[in-house]
This record gives structure tokens, C-alpha cells and sequence, in this order.
């Protein structure tokens, strides 16, 4: 792949990275940094016992964020695991079969980590 072409996807993954950090900070925290493992900040139920409403809605929201810190944190690794592999002169080769992964496929989903027969 050529120097500019790895140019673009690694500043595309680096600005992916920082959104997805500042989206986790949103509604959870990284629990030792740089080990990618995240929690969901548990919300306060309310001290109110006559409340149930609002914490039901609480709980539900809990649920949604918990599932969203899920994807974000995964797709987190796979950037951050893209940009290790540009470090190492090994981005954009197909782990299933050591092919190159085609450009398409990158422009679509920089960190993508097969090619498109392997797929994933």
C-alpha cells in the first residue's frame, strides 16, 4: 500500500479513536487506563422509594448504555489494534490468509481485518 493512502487511513482511524473515547467518557470510565477495559457509570436510583417510574427509566437507560459500551469498547480495540499493526509494517493483511486486504474494503472500514473472501 502506498505511503499515501496509509497517510489517510491512519489519520482517519486516529480521529476515530479519539471520537470514540470521548463517546465512552460520556457514560463510562476506563477502568485502568490503557487496557481498554470500560465500565458503565452506574446512575443513582434515587433515594425517593415513592419514585418507581424514574427508576425504572434509570435501569432502562443503565441497560442501553451498558450495551453501547460493549460495541464502543470493541471498536476501540479494533482501531487501536489497527494503528499497532501500521507501527508494525503489517496493516492492511488479511490475518485469515495473508493476503492484502483490498483498499475498498479499508476506505469502508479502515479497521478491517480481513480481506473480503475471509470475511468477517
Amino acid at each position: 500500500m502506498d505511503t499515501d493512502k496509509l497517510a489517510q487511513f491512519e489519520n482517519r482511524l486516529l480521529a476515530e479513536k479519539e471520537n470514540m473515547e470521548r463517546d465512552l467518557k460520556l457514560f463510562a470510565t476506563e477502568q485502568k487506563p490503557g487496557t481498554g477495559a470500560w465500565q458503565v457509570k452506574k446512575p443513582d436510583f434515587g433515594s425517593d422509594a415513592g419514585d418507581d417510574e424514574e427508576r425504572i427509566d434509570e435501569a432502562e437507560e443503565y441497560e442501553t448504555e451498558i450495551s453501547l459500551e460493549h460495541q464502543f469498547a470493541e471498536r476501540l480495540r479494533n482501531i487501536k489494534a489497527a494503528l499497532e499493526k501500521m507501527a508494525k509494517g503489517t496493516y492492511g493483511v488479511c490475518e485469515k490468509c495473508g493476503k492484502e486486504i483490498e483498499v475498498e474494503r479499508l476506505k469502508v472500514n479502515p479497521e478491517a481485518q480481513t480481506h473480503t473472501s475471509c470475511g468477517k
